[in-house]
């Protein structure tokens, strides 16, 4: 028997970056003979905006079209039908669901339209290990994944060929008619046993812009969790789950001559252009894996690639290194430009002056970085958001700002000091739809910062951080006036985003298209306000 099994991908739409998940499963499949569809979501939307558009918007990145880039949309209207059409016309012996918590209602009310045709389903995917309680009251979720799922979907497998039930599957929670059955997870599984298989995916999902140019892109798995205790991210809930079920250290990293033969693999197959390497923290590992890889990428690929990490971990000799072997960009988390705030709110013990000395090391290197920010994070006030703009002024050579507002994600601190105060519906989970710069979901009270003021400065905070502190006036005006943001949006792009990347050294350089800083303002970002002592009770 050849089980038939039909994957389905709930995406946040236009994301388009292919899922390493998908492509983990999709590897396992084959190799169990078996026959694989997928119905994914990621092209359903009203017009060509998302997440990716969203950034442009409030000037993040370089204008782009999707269209330009061979994406077609569907009518959101018609995606249930649709789903309903291939689950009828393929005849699955199973549904196979992956989704994070931002398309899990997608998710049931995907089951929910094919509820009738009674096909056996298994979701999983990072809310379901963090929430699976809460996954299990939705009567259409029959049963779901718990933690890795690799092992878990051989098993089901298994059980499809002998005609078996579902019960008692490492890594699942299942209905059953005596209750839910709460089995234990599956031992960890070695990242380096498997290629991902994108072979499901259409070509244009792996067409990428960055830095003004457009590349194939293909994205790579080097390491497995993170060892950093980031309270906004469910990361640590990880580490804290495979502690807690003696499962052993969660943290794995491939090595570098196993990577070299994935790379390959897909240079073989695919032909790409670039290499987006997907890690939490690409450079937090030993000095002598950096060093080995980069000598490895430099002699065999060479190819543009772009990574993820942490700013004190770019070292000077790390980023000779790096360069020599073809990185084209780099995104570093900074999120708070307040010490205080960033060290016992957010749990990263990193002082200012640390970052700027960084800073300093990665301009030298002239390779271009963004900069993540969240905004309208617990007790975060109007003034700390201008210690956050202030130190992105003082990095000065930054090519972009990813900003988002904050989402109290499940499995994450920072989601139970919001239902601790009161300030979330314990019953809320996160649907955004672009990820970016929704409006907030916390009900806090003055003098935090509010609703509408959290929009606001989502959306001109590149503004606030490209404009000298003397024209902020202007810039509060464009809070409020959209005719008056436009303009200065207009200045910006021309003057900062230009038409392609530069690098801190290159960009510091031309003047006119840095973000100036100057003895005031790096006073202020070394001396940031304390938290008022009210605030470090309620927070901490």
């Amino acid at each position: 028997m050849k089980p038939k099994i039909l994957i389905a991908y709930p995406n946040i739409p236009l994301m388009m970056t292919p899922s390493i998940s998908i492509g983990l499963f999709t590897a396992i499949l084959k190799q169990e003979g078996c026959d694989i569809a997928l119905f994914e979501t990621t092209g359903y939307s009203e017009d060509y905006g998302g997440m990716a558009s969203e950034r442009v918007k409030i000037g993040g990145t370089r204008a782009f079209d999707f269209k330009d880039l061979g994406v077609d949309i569907k009518n959101p209207a018609d995606m249930l039908a649709d789903f309903r059409k291939q689950v009828i016309s393929y005849k699955p012996d199973f549904l196979l669901f992956h989704c994070v918590e931002d398309v899990f209602l997608q998710t049931c009310e995907l089951l929910e339209y094919i509820q009738d045709l009674n096909i056996p389903h298994i979701v999983g995917g990072v809310f379901t290990t963090s929430a699976p309680e809460r996954a299990m009251r939705e009567s259409v979720v029959k049963m779901i994944g718990v933690f890795e799922g690799e092992r878990t979907v051989i098993e089901i497998i298994n059980r499809i060929k002998t005609k078996s039930n579902f019960e008692n599957i490492k890594g699942t929670w299942v209905k059953t008619k005596h209750g839910i059955q709460k089995n234990p997870p599956q031992p960890l599984v070695d990242i380096s046993d498997l290629t991902p298989d994108y072979s499901l995916f259409d070509d244009v999902r792996f067409v990428r812009p960055y830095g003004g140019k457009i590349y194939k892109t293909f994205p790579v798995e080097t390491y497995r969790g993170c060892p950093y205790k980031c309270t906004y991210c469910n990361s640590p809930f990880s580490r804290t789950f495979t502690k807690e079920h003696d499962l052993g250290n969660f943290l794995r990293r491939k090595s570098v001559e196993r990577i070299k033969q994935e790379l390959q693999e897909y240079m073989d197959k695919h032909q790409p252009t670039y290499f987006a390497f997907m890690d939490d923290s690409f450079l937090a590992r030993p000095k002598k894996e950096i060093f080995d890889f980069c000598e490895m990428y430099e002699k065999h690929f060479k190819l543009p690639f772009w990574f993820n990490t942490r700013i004190e971990n770019c070292r000077p000799e790390y980023l000779t290194a790096l360069k020599a072997a073809g990185v084209h960009r780099m995104q570093f988390g900074l999120e708070s430009g307040n010490e205080e705030y960033r060290k016992k709110v957010l749990f990263r013990d990193v002082p200012n002056k640390t970052y700027i000395e960084y800073f300093d090391y990665i301009n030298d290197s002239d390779i271009a970085y963004v900069l993540n920010l969240i905004i309208g994070m617990p007790g975060e006030t109007r003034e700390l958001v201008f210690d956050t703009i202030r130190l992105v002024k003082a990095a000065r050579g930054y090519d972009g700002l990813t900003v988002s507002t904050f989402q109290p994600y499940y499995g994450t601190v920072l989601r139970d000091l919001c239902l601790k105060h009161g300030w979330l519906d314990p019953e809320y989970i996160n649907s955004a739809t672009h990820g970016l710069n929704e409006l907030s979901v916390l009900n806090m009270p003055k003098p935090f910062l509010q609703k509408q003021e959290i929009k606001r400065l989502a959306d001109t905070i590149n503004l606030y951080c490209f404009f000298d502190e003397k024209d902020w006036h202007d810039v509060e005006q464009a809070e409020y006036d959209l005719d008056k943001r436009e303009d200065l949006f207009k200045i910006y792009r021309k003057r900062f985003l230009g038409e392609f990347q530069m690098g801190g050294k290159t960009r510091i350089g031309k003047g006119a298209t840095a973000c100036r800083v100057d003895e005031k303002v790096l006073f202020s970002v070394l001396n940031t306000n304390p938290l008022r002592e009210q605030e470090v009770v309620m927070l901490v």
